[in-house]
C-alpha cells in the first residue's frame, strides 16, 4: 500500500493534481495506522504468551547446550 501511496504522491506532484496527492496522503497514513496497529498486536500477542510460557526460553537454553 505504501508503494502505491508513493507512486501516486509522485505522480500528483509532477502533474500538479491535487486529488491524487490527497489520495497518496491518505494511503500513507492508512498504511501508518496499519504498521502501529500491527507492532501493537504483536507485543501484546509477545505478553500474553511470555505469561502462558514463562518458562519457554529457559527450555530452549536447557535443550541447545
Amino acid at each position: 500500500m505504501s508503494v502505491i501511496g508513493v507512486v501516486l504522491i509522485i505522480l500528483a506532484n509532477q502533474a500538479h493534481n491535487l486529488l491524487e496527492l490527497a489520495v497518496g496522503v491518505l494511503l500513507g497514513l492508512v498504511t501508518l495506522i496499519l504498521q502501529v496497529s500491527a507492532a501493537i498486536f504483536a507485543l501484546l500477542s509477545a505478553r500474553k504468551l511470555r505469561k502462558l510460557y514463562p518458562d519457554i526460553l529457559d527450555n530452549r537454553r536447557k535443550n541447545t547446550n
